[in-house]
């Protein structure tokens, strides 16, 4: 199998961390880790706010020429810089003000923010005081609460998934007793938390067998992450890559690439995925790497078998996640959503490396719809629509096998914008399977 080297950063702009507060400690303790929303999305670590993302958010100001174009047009209010702290009150609170943008938010319970933000350009317009200003609310919730709302489920209680689910999208229960699949071994680590949270996706697909642990994988994936620790102002000026390592920088060198470190820590499977991402999170980064398009690729392949996770901690936060093959049988599709899932994200970001084909009219563009199949399978997709509850086609990307290198198997499409608010849309792909005509056709449901 072709090993895939890939990216991914949440961190739109490379923003720092907010800084700490001293102040006490509130009775309201908001949810570690990951938080997504429509407009605003961060990640949470005690009292310090950091990766912030904002999104679809611009202004502009007509020309008293109505006949001439506005003064001030498309400006993206994304935070260049985030110094202000997280200041923890009765009801915890934060402010930010990042260059042009300002956001405030509060916690009104463990899972859920919510709040403002300001936009007001003071560089685009020529007369003082005539400036572009934008402004409007956002609400924001944590990665373990059910179709984007409570209650949460305990961040400690990683075996399970009870029917409040345990992603941004519905889990729901798997068996009498809610407990999820079996995990391939994995254990109560931050590789096993990884590993279990990607088998719970995997466990909506009959056939599709769950993830191995692999000491020796997660050996590897572990040491590449404290490589990157060691030689964290090397990455950050760009002289190795984040996938690579360099016998130029020696202190804890394991590998050159990601196959090299799997030989190095005596694994017995041959390489096939590399994913990385930037929140130190087991459960949050797979969530992140399933929203995108190349990174999703191996949580869904049949032909991925064993995996391991490492990590480390701010300042040099990172995930790494690598990956075994094994042969798979070829009649194994992978739809995702899954067919009939509720809760799934009306948009996404693009926020990927390499960056999928734009919409039309840029990011963010709707959900990536995907359909995985193992390496080799003679299907061949010769059209396909995405629909609205009326039946009406909406105009999407379509990105398909062979595309490019990593696209070696699965196609995927995704809206030229945001779909709407708790709508069901319908995917129908239609072609031959073993030179014989064939068709595939599912529903999804999207958040609030």
């Amino acid at each position: 199998m072709r090993p895939l080297r890939l990216l991914l950063s949440l961190s739109l702009c490379g923003l720092a961390p907010v800084g700490c507060s001293s102040s006490p400690a509130s009775p309201l303790s908001p949810l570690p880790g990951s938080w997504v929303g429509d407009a605003v999305s961060f990640s949470l670590t005690g009292v310090v706010v950091s990766d912030i993302a904002v999104k679809g958010v611009s202004c502009a100001i007509e020309s008293p020429d109505p006949t001439a174009p506005p003064i001030c047009s498309a400006i993206p209010a994304v935070p260049k810089t985030a110094s202000d702290v997280l200041v923890m009150t009765s009801t915890p609170s934060f402010l930010i003000e990042a260059g042009d943008l300002t956001i405030q938010g509060t916690f009104d319970a463990a899972g859920h923010a919510k709040g403002v933000y300001t936009f007001r350009s003071t560089g685009c317009c020529s007369a003082p005081g005539n400036c572009c200003t934008a402004s409007g609310a956002w609400e924001a919730w944590h990665t373990t609460w059910r179709d984007q709302k409570g209650p949460p489920k305990p961040p400690s209680d990683v075996g399970a998934v009870s029917d409040t689910g345990a992603m941004v999208t519905e889990v729901p229960p798997v068996g009498d007793s809610g407990s999820l699949p079996d995990s391939g071994g994995a254990s109560g680590t931050a590789s096993g938390r990884a590993i279990t949270h990607a088998n719970a996706y995997r466990a909506h697909y009959p056939g599709l067998q769950p993830l191995k642990e692999s000491p020796a994988i997660t050996q590897a994936a572990q040491a590449h992450a404290d490589y990157y620790a060691t030689n964290f102002s090397a990455y950050q000026s760009g002289k190795i890559g984040a996938h690579d390592e360099s016998k130029d920088f020696p202190n804890g060198f394991t590998g050159a690439s990601f196959g090299d470190r799997l030989r190095a820590a005596k694994a017995t499977e041959d390489p096939s995925f590399e994913v990385i991402a930037f929140v130190d999170d087991p459960e949050g980064s797979v969530d992140s790497w399933i929203e995108t398009v190349y990174h999703r690729i191996p949580f869904f392949s049949p032909d991925a078998g064993s995996a391991g996770y490492g990590h480390h901690k701010a300042p040099a936060r990172i995930d790494v996640m690598d990956f075994g093959a094994k042969k798979a049988p070829s009649e194994v599709l992978v739809p995702y959503p899954w067919p009939d899932q509720t809760g799934v994200p009306r948009s996404w970001d693009g926020n990927e490396g390499p960056r999928p084909p734009a919409p039309p009219k840029g990011y963010p563009s709707g959900p990536v719809v995907s359909l995985s199949v193992p390496e080799g399978t003679p299907l061949d997709i010769t059209a396909h629509v995405l629909l609205d509850p009326s039946g009406k086609e909406i105009a999407h990307v379509w990105h398909p096998r062979g595309a490019n290198g990593f696209m070696s198997a699965m196609w995927a499409l995704y809206a030229h914008g945001p779909l709407g608010s708790q709508t069901r849309y319908t995917t129908r792909l239609t072609g031959t399977l073993r030179g014989k005509p064939w068709s595939l056709e599912w529903s999804f449901t999207t958040s609030k």
